[in-house]
């Protein structure tokens, strides 16, 4: 095998020129250049794309007589320059990007601004791209990257498991009846008696009844256990989303409440039909009757409100009485499900759609050599897809992603997209409490997957979230399909202005390609062409200081627990300590009162970088000279103007004098109000009419976009031969207004005063990290605080963790909130070596609840620190020296 290698790679190693001779052009995990006339490449590090295709593609593509050439929605200034066989500096000038200090910049049709310092990761438009190939005489052709597909296109070996939701109410009993069905004991052992994750599995049912359409497996039944608490929502939705039917279960006891109108409203947003079905009958003194009207009256109610766009009061009227804990009703239950899924005449009812943005044009243009890299066999279709229902971090396995197959079959050996991540099944695992290992997974089943591999020349794998079309492709078309996701993911991280860029197979656009904040934060600092200013590092050091004297020194040097949790003195205790001392000075800490203002603190670190003390700076200026009236009468020379009388002032000025006069203060002036009101009128003026020019500057700038975006469009409907765009509106005139101010308006600082806690937090699940941080945003509205999660993700608590919580109890106390996950054994020994507290959390609302501890302490002496500064201030101001 070796032999054979060095046969094939031989040849090419003999003809490669010097990198900046041959030009060498990196695409995935080869690299492309020129020589001989012909193209060449060189291996790289990963075999992911096919080497004598790519190849062959170029060289054909070279020799072909068509002239069409197929372009994605985004090209790579890179694979351009290969195709048109030109250098980089001229592809560079001809897609109109500039270069200043070191830095590329352009814009595209949307007026998005991008900036970058490497010329691989320049990425253009269709459009400009179009342009370029239209002065080689060549035909652009728009081709998508992302596969297209039907339900039509998949083959169907066995019949789909109808996936049924079951919903409702906290403690209306969903999981006592999930485990009547299913036979199994996971009610007891939730934490505090509720569900907090999605849970599915795959059961065998016997309705009793006969046997109907064979459509759909009529003997299992995929169900999806969900949490029935307020802050659980956005699992319902992804659980309501991959449903064939929902269930929504309503205690007579309690009748229905609030989540209830919730969860009708989520399965008729995405078409869901819906079986009622009312719980605890077995309890005394319980009126079925009465409940049954109740929860008719609630769906016609939001019938009436137009807030569902269906009726369903005939199906609530029709809630079938059932005990999920005796197991009284429950066949009746299932077997209505089954009546329902005969209506519907399809399993399932919801198909992932493709995201291509051009159907069917990689079939036509299939004979087309001349193409990209990401486009070598884009006409291949996926043999399946699924949707991606949550995605967590177990201590074992890795990370794994519970995925619910819609169409095909997924076996292990696959290998397989989702999001940006791009990686080989390794194994698959049945979603449930036993996790039992399996080989096939088929339409209609959920599964754990395991195999997420590392991207090629990246730190990171790729990222993939819950509602992510999961797809098995073909490696190599697979590995293109991920890469060229993560290239859009780097140009959106590139942009520098314009509105956020929305990728349809992402399914959290408020994040903007952040899937959450602990994420946010390490993108920042893998990015290495944004480095942070001296004034960003100050913002960030006074941002993390949880509670402050309002002169820069913090309030817990050690930052233990204790001294978190200690009360400060009251005002009673103070006016005692200042009767029994005679001497007592009621100053601030840091001050001195033969100071003005407290010391600054001599070279202080922030963050390892060393910041020189510089003196304060003063008001003051310099004294006007005044002509006389003399000088005023003589008219000016037209020899020379305001510079030459300058010039003569200082020559005629003695040095020696020059440099014994003083600067003078306002206060020091006779006329000091006159001269500060004259100089505040010339700044203000000048301010003025900077400020005008730059808007001047900008209008023009906008216009000229205007016309050069009326330009590409023309082109574009020239070259695509479509139809011209509709006249725009004046609802899209207003919008398109309110964008730019928007996109001018800055971004606020965040407040320096303004009490900030550091969190430090790990979680299982992504799906139940992504609601905690919902509830550290409610708090931190509801006691005007900055609660910031500073790092944090899924897995286990590891060694890092305890190092960036000793980095912020440096700034106060900071423990590391482990919610459902456990502490390496090297993490907690060093946490107890630097006195760090781990706590550890099962239930949300306990977590919920020492947060909001922390906040009432940090609230509590915050409210007591400003009363005690606002007694001595008075003080203060009567030690101050006389100015």
């Amino acid at each position: 095998r070796n032999r054979r290698l060095r046969r094939i790679m031989l040849p090419c190693a003999r003809a490669v020129r010097p990198a900046a001779a041959a030009g060498w052009a990196c695409a995935g995990p080869w690299a492309f250049g020129r020589g001989a006339g012909q193209i060449r490449c060189r291996r790289i590090k990963h075999n992911f794309l096919k080497r004598k295709l790519i190849v062959k593609m170029y060289n054909q593509g070279a020799r072909s007589k068509f002239r069409d050439v197929l372009l994605p929605p985004l090209v790579s200034a890179q694979e351009l320059r290969i195709l048109l066989r030109i250098d980089y500096k001229q592809c560079l000038q001809a897609l109109g990007i500039r270069f200043f200090e070191g830095k590329h910049y352009w814009r595209d049709n949307d007026g998005r601004q991008f900036e970058c310092v490497a010329r691989p990761r320049v990425l253009v438009p269709f459009e400009t791209a179009a342009k370029v190939c239209s002065m080689f005489a060549l035909e652009p052709r728009l081709v998508d990257v992302e596969p297209h597909w039907q339900k039509s296109d998949f083959l169907i070996a066995t019949p789909p498991v109808p996936v049924v939701a079951v919903l409702g109410h906290i403690n209306h009993g969903k999981t006592t009846f999930l485990d009547t069905v299913s036979g199994s004991h996971s009610a007891p052992g939730e934490p505090g008696g509720i569900t907090q994750n999605l849970r599915c599995f795959t059961t065998r049912v016997d309705t009793g009844a006969e046997r109907g359409s064979a459509f759909f497996d009529r003997n299992r039944i995929t169900f999806v256990d969900t949490p029935g608490h307020e802050v659980f929502e956005i699992m319902r939705g992804r659980a309501a989303e991959v449903a064939d039917v929902a269930v929504i279960l309503v205690s007579v006891e309690k009748g229905a409440e609030i989540q209830t109108e919730e969860v009708i409203q989520q399965a008729d947003r995405f078409g869901v039909p819906l079986v009622f079905a009312l719980n605890k009958v077995d309890l005394p003194h319980t009126h079925i009757d009465l409940a049954r009207a109740e929860l008719r009256r609630q769906c016609q109610s939001l019938f009436d409100k137009g807030l569902v766009s269906r009726d369903f009061s005939t199906a609530a009227e029709a809630a079938l009485p059932m005990s999920g804990l005796k197991g009284t009703g429950v066949r009746e239950v299932l077997r209505q499900v089954h009546e329902v899924l005969d209506e519907q005449k399809q399993v399932p009812i919801r198909f992932p759609e493709s995201y291509c943005l051009t159907p069917g044009a990689a079939n036509t243009y299939e004979h087309i050599w001349r193409r990209t890299v990401y486009l070598v066999d884009c006409h291949l279709q996926p043999p399946c897809v699924g949707v991606v229902l949550d995605v967590q971090q177990h201590t074992i396995r890795g990370k794994l992603i519970t995925v619910v197959v819609k169409a095909g079959v997924v076996n292990v050996g696959d290998y397989f997209v989702c999001g940006s991540a791009f990686g080989r099944v390794s194994h698959l695992f049945s979603s449930g409490e036993s996790l039992s290992t399996v080989t096939t997974v088929t339409s209609g089943l959920v599964a754990q997957v395991s195999g997420i591999r590392k991207m090629p020349r990246s730190k990171a794998p790729g990222d993939c979230a819950p509602g992510d079309t999961f797809m098995v492709l073909q490696r190599e078309r697979a590995y293109r399909v991920s890469e060229y996701r993560r290239r859009m993911e780097m140009l959106s991280e590139q942009q520098a202005s314009g509105p956020p860029m929305q990728f349809a197979w992402e399914h959290d656009a408020a994040i903007v390609s952040a899937r959450s904040q602990a994420q946010e934060i390490d993108r920042a600092t893998r990015n290495p062409e944004a480095p942070m200013s001296l004034s960003d590092w100050q913002r960030r050091r006074e941002a993390i200081e949880e509670l402050g004297d309002g002169y820069g020194a913090p309030v817990f040097s050690k930052g233990s627990v204790h001294d978190f949790e200690e009360e400060i003195p009251t005002h009673g205790e103070l006016a005692e300590r200042e009767a029994k001392e005679d001497d007592y000075e009621p100053i601030l800490p840091g001050w001195d009162h033969h100071e003005e203002r407290p010391p600054r603190r001599s070279g202080s670190k922030l963050s390892g970088m060393q910041v020189e003390d510089k003196p304060e700076p003063h008001l003051f200026v310099e004294p006007l000279e005044t002509a006389s009236d003399e000088e005023e009468e003589q008219p000016q020379r037209a020899t020379g103007g305001r510079r030459s009388a300058r010039r003569k002032r200082q020559q005629s000025e003695d040095p020696l004098e020059a440099e014994k006069k003083e600067w003078i203060y306002y206060t020091e002036r006779k006329n000091w109000r006159e001269d500060a009101q004259i100089d505040s009128g010339r700044t203000r003026l000048r301010v003025d009419e900077k400020l005008q020019a730059q808007a001047k500057a900008e209008e023009e700038a906008e216009q000229k976009l205007e016309e050069e975006r009326q330009i590409v469009n023309e082109l574009r409907e020239k070259i695509l031969q479509l139809s011209p765009r509709p006249p725009e509106t004046e609802e899209q005139k207003r919008e398109r207004e309110r964008q730019k101010i928007a996109e001018r308006t800055p971004a606020p600082l965040p407040p320096v005063g303004k009490p900030v806690i550091p969190i430090v937090l790990k979680a299982r699940y992504i799906g139940v990290f992504d609601m905690l941080m919902d509830e550290l945003e409610r708090l931190s509205e509801e006691y005007d605080m900055r609660i910031l999660v500073v790092h944090g993700g899924l897995g286990d608590v590891f060694l890092r963790d305890v190092v960036h919580a000793e980095v912020e109890k440096k700034y106060g106390w900071c423990p590391v909130y482990a919610f459902q996950v456990k502490c390496d054994k090297h993490a907690q020994e060093e946490a107890s070596r630097l006195g760090i507290d781990v706590q550890y959390y099962e239930l949300f609302t306990d977590f919920v609840d020492a947060v909001e501890y922390r906040c009432q302490i940090v609230a509590r002496k915050r409210a007591r620190r400003e009363e005690a500064v606002s007694r001595r201030k008075p003080l203060m101001q009567q030690m101050k020296p006389p100015i």
